[in-house]
């Protein structure tokens, strides 16, 4: 495993998740949603806030996105922090080779 995010894929993927959050999107909205770019949605399968299903929901909106379900609630990269970050960085590197 590389020790350190690809520089390009981190730049993609902080700026998605800051236009997602600023444009206050969420799963009852993400129908509108054009991501083009390499995607994984992550959620946990006891939050109750934004659900697995909504999970599941953004991610079949999302062309080629892969779906992870982890044993956590809202916050799954701390409750589940070693499954979360073993999974987020196998789908960086898989980004990577391509």
């Amino acid at each position: 495993m590389h020790s350190a995010m690809p520089s390009r894929l981190g730049c993609e993927l902080g700026a998605t998740v800051s236009a997602v959050r600023a444009a206050g999107l969420g799963a009852k909205v993400v129908k509108d949603l054009n991501l083009n770019l390499p995607t994984v949605v992550i959620s946990g399968s006891k939050d109750t806030s934004t659900t697995a299903v909504d999970g599941q929901f953004i991610a079949g909106k999302i062309p080629g996105a892969e779906y992870l379900e982890l044993d956590a609630a809202h916050l799954s990269n701390i409750e589940a922090a070693g499954p979360f970050t073993a999974a987020l960085l196998k789908f960086l590197e898989q980004q990577e080779a391509k």
